[in-house]
C-alpha cells in the first residue's frame, strides 16, 4: 500500500468531535492519528499507544479509546484506527492508482505512436537521388598556361568583400605615439566646409594636446565622431581665430525668447527684463504708485 506524506484534516469535524477532551487528551489524540496515518494504524495495545502519545494515564486513554475501532480483528497483528481516517486513506489510494494508470496509458500510447512511425519509416524504400555534378565554369579569355586550375574547376580567388554602407571609407584612429591616422583629404575638405570657422589642422593639434593631458579620456571607439564634435564646439565658440576679448555671438532668435522672471512676475525677453530692471532702479513704477496713493489720501 502506498504511503502518503500528507493527511487531509477537516478541522471543524475534528474540533466538534473532541469538545469533551482536555487539551492534553486532544494533543495525544491528534498525535495518535498522525501515527496511524503514517503506519497504517496503531497497535492494539494500551501501553504501546501510551508511549506513542507521549505518556498518558488510564483516564486519558479511556477518553481516546472510545473513538478508535479495531481493524483486522482475529489476525496476528490487530490494529486500531479511526473509521474516517481509513476512509480518507482509501480515497487517496484510489485517486493515486487512477492517476498512475492514466499516466501509464498515456505513456504507452505515446510510445506506441512513435514505434509505429519508426516502423513505417523502416518499411518504406529509400530512393537516393544522385547528387548533381558540379558545374565547371571555364574562363576562355584567360590563357591555359597562366591559369591551369581554372580548367579543372578548382576554387579561384574570392571576390572582394563589399563594404557596408554604414562603414566609413577610412577608419580614423588616434594614438599617443602616432597621432592621427586614417584622415583623408576628402575628410579635411568636408570638415572645412561644414565648420568654416575652424582651422582643421590647428584643431587636430589642439585635440592631440588635450588627449595627451587627459589619458583617461583617450579610450574612444569612434574617433571620427570625436573629431566632428570637437570641430562643432569650436565653430559654436566663434572659430579657431576668435578674438577672446569680444563676447560670443548670440543667435538672432535667442534675443526674442521669453523667460519667466520671478521678480517681475511675468515672461519677458532679455531686453524687456533689462528695461524693467532699469525702471525699478530709478524708482519709476514705485514712485508713480506711491504718488497715486498720496493723491488719493489727500482727496479723502
Amino acid at each position: 500500500m502506498a504511503k502518503f506524506c500528507w493527511m487531509p484534516l477537516y478541522t471543524s469535524d475534528l474540533v466538534s468531535s473532541c469538545v469533551d477532551m482536555t487539551p492534553h487528551q486532544f494533543g495525544a489524540y491528534v498525535r495518535l492519528l498522525c501515527y496511524a496515518w503514517d503506519n497504517h494504524g496503531l497497535p492494539n495495545d494500551a501501553n504501546a499507544c501510551a508511549r506513542i502519545a507521549g505518556g498518558i494515564d488510564q483516564a486519558d486513554w479511556k477518553a481516546i479509546r472510545r473513538r478508535l475501532e479495531v481493524f483486522d480483528a482475529g489476525a496476528d497483528r490487530e490494529r486500531l484506527s479511526h473509521p474516517r481516517l481509513e476512509a480518507e486513506r482509501e480515497k487517496q489510494a484510489h485517486l493515486h492508482d487512477s492517476r498512475s494508470e492514466a499516466g501509464r496509458r498515456a505513456a504507452n500510447k505515446r510510445w506506441q505512436t512513435q514505434c509505429d512511425g519508426n516502423a513505417d519509416a523502416l518499411t518504406k524504400p529509400c530512393h537516393l537521388e544522385p547528387e548533381p555534378e558540379p558545374k565547371v565554369e571555364v574562363n576562355t579569355e584567360s590563357e591555359p598556361s597562366k591559369e591551369p586550375h581554372a580548367a579543372h574547376g578548382d576554387a579561384t580567388s574570392d571576390p572582394p568583400k563589399r563594404r557596408k554602407r554604414s562603414q566609413p571609407a577610412s577608419v580614423v584612429l588616434w594614438t599617443a605615439d602616432g597621432g592621427w591616422t586614417g584622415i583623408l583629404d576628402a575628410d579635411r575638405h568636408e570638415w572645412a566646409v561644414a565648420f568654416p570657422g575652424a582651422v582643421v589642422e590647428q584643431e587636430l593639434a589642439k585635440a592631440t594636446a588635450w588627449l595627451k593631458a587627459n589619458p583617461s579620456k583617450a579610450g574612444k571607439r569612434n574617433w571620427r565622431a570625436f573629431v566632428v564634435r570637437w570641430l562643432s564646439r569650436c565653430q559654436d565658440k566663434g572659430g579657431t581665430n576668435r578674438d577672446a576679448s569680444k563676447p560670443l555671438p548670440v543667435p538672432q532668435d535667442q534675443s526674442k525668447r521669453r523667460f519667466y522672471r520671478g521678480d517681475a512676475n511675468e515672461r519677458l525677453t532679455d531686453a524687456e527684463y533689462a528695461a524693467w530692471r532699469r525702471d525699478q532702479r530709478t524708482g519709476g513704477t514705485v514712485s508713480a504708485l506711491a504718488q497715486s496713493m498720496k493723491l488719493k489720501e489727500e482727496d479723502l
